[in-house]
């Protein structure tokens, strides 16, 4: 007897298990497909077999129809609430498709983010650049910053636009690999305060078994983050960077008439930064009653550190100050 084959709507279930949970269902997509007989150039060997070869392939305009009607379906079927591009390099994608996709897209879904790769602006800015780009030439609703391998590459930077940082958990690749080599959960604390910390949103991404699954080490990483998370969740969650931009010892985040300073250096004992634009008002170790000594000398505010030991890879210090915290003028964006 054959086996039976059963039809599942993948999309269908992760969106729905997504809205079940309230979590945000996200889609990444590939602009360039070098397996599509219509796609150009053909490289790695492609096109493949799974779309057949019409006689005047490759037909670009038809290809890019393909990819249209495909990301107008995931935004209007699966109601998605972001797509995550990829895949922009190839000559033929160029800064007028990707213009004009992001329009087409908006008109399904004004208000869904679409990562600056839409477009071509790493390309044209030179993609060893790309983090320098200004946000304003090139259709995109954030920058992102890709990591694929962990070699010490530093993904974080002040922007002047929204921004987001994906990186994956496995140090060598973003599928699936039998032997990874994995973060620690003390990188993944201290990559995420770095992110948020510079005024912009962290995606971590897991390869799942070729059943679906997580591998259980990977679980238990994320579980750990989890954690930490919880613990300090007022000071990440619906928060911006500042007021102090990112400094030598770590960064802060803010909200309302409260900051945090996030210490990734566990060696330092005294911290002087520029004063902020409100009157600093308390100081103290984060989620405890240890208050935090402070001073005020000349355009400086000084924290001595010297007596607080704080969990974990970050030291944590929650500021009160007299009125809501803003930011003051921005350096020079470089």
């Amino acid at each position: 007897m054959e086996n039976a084959k059963i039809k599942l709507d993948t999309m269908a279930a992760l969106s729905s298990a997504c809205n079940k949970n309230d979590t945000m269902f996200g889609t990444y997509y590939s602009n360039v497909d070098w397996y599509h007989p219509d796609w150009e150039p053909y490289r790695y060997d492609g096109p493949g077999p799974l779309i057949a070869k019409q006689k005047d392939s490759p037909n670009l305009d038809r290809y890019f129809k393909f990819m249209e009607n495909q990301v107008k379906e995931l935004i209007s079927k699966y109601d998605v609430d972001l797509i995550q591009f990829d895949g922009e390099w190839d000559a033929t994608y160029t800064h007028e498709v990707g213009s004009k996709l992001y329009r087409e897209f908006h008109t399904v879904k004004p208000d869904i983010p679409l990562s600056s790769r839409i477009d071509i602006g790493r390309k044209a800015e030179g993609k060893t650049n790309h983090m320098k780009m200004d946000g304003l030439k090139y259709a995109g609703d954030h920058q992102e910053r890709e990591r694929a391998v962990n070699h010490g590459n530093n993904v974080t930077g002040w922007m002047n636009h929204p921004w987001q940082a994906w990186v994956t958990i496995d140090k060598t690749q973003w599928a699936y690999n039998h032997d990874p080599v994995l973060m620690s959960a003390d990188e993944l604390i201290m990559n995420m305060v770095g992110v948020v910390g510079n005024n912009g949103n962290y995606m971590i991404n897991l390869g799942p078994r070729p059943d679906g699954s997580f591998e259980p080490e990977q679980v238990v990483l994320m579980d750990e983050l989890g954690k930490w998370l919880n613990i300090h969740a007022q000071a990440i969650y619906g928060i911006r960077g500042g007021p102090f931009y990112p400094f030598k010892e770590g960064v802060s985040t803010r909200k309302g008439r409260k900051a945090w300073l996030f210490i990734t250096d566990k060696t330092v004992k005294y911290i002087a930064l520029d004063n902020p634009l409100q009157k600093l008002i308390g100081a103290r170790v984060f989620n405890g009653e240890q208050d935090v000594v402070f001073s005020v000398k000349g355009t400086k505010l000084q924290f001595d550190l010297s007596n607080v030991d704080y969990p974990g890879p970050v030291t944590v210090i929650e500021l009160e100050f007299d009125k809501e915290v803003q930011m003051g003028n921005r350096p020079k964006f470089k």
